[in-house]
């Protein structure tokens, strides 16, 4: 709820070239890549939910239905 999802992902497909916006969610990019990819994504509100992610109550994982094999 801190950002809006659509415009935050039309805003990085047009702030950052698609190719390296791709390798980056890949998982192919240099760290010095994924740091510009970073400092142009909303960093006050991203550094906000890093910072309060460790205290926020967690959902129990549901058990798995009787007869169903884990995924």
């Amino acid at each position: 709820g801190r950002i809006n999802g659509p415009d935050f992902f039309t805003d990085l497909f047009r702030r950052i070239p698609p190719h390296r916006l791709l390798r980056f969610l890949d998982g192919a990019t240099s760290p010095w890549e994924e740091w510009g990819i970073g400092l142009r994504t909303p960093v006050g509100p991203m550094l906000r939910t890093a910072v309060e992610l460790p205290f926020l109550p967690r959902r129990p994982h549901p058990a798995p239905r009787t007869g169903e094999s884990p995924r």
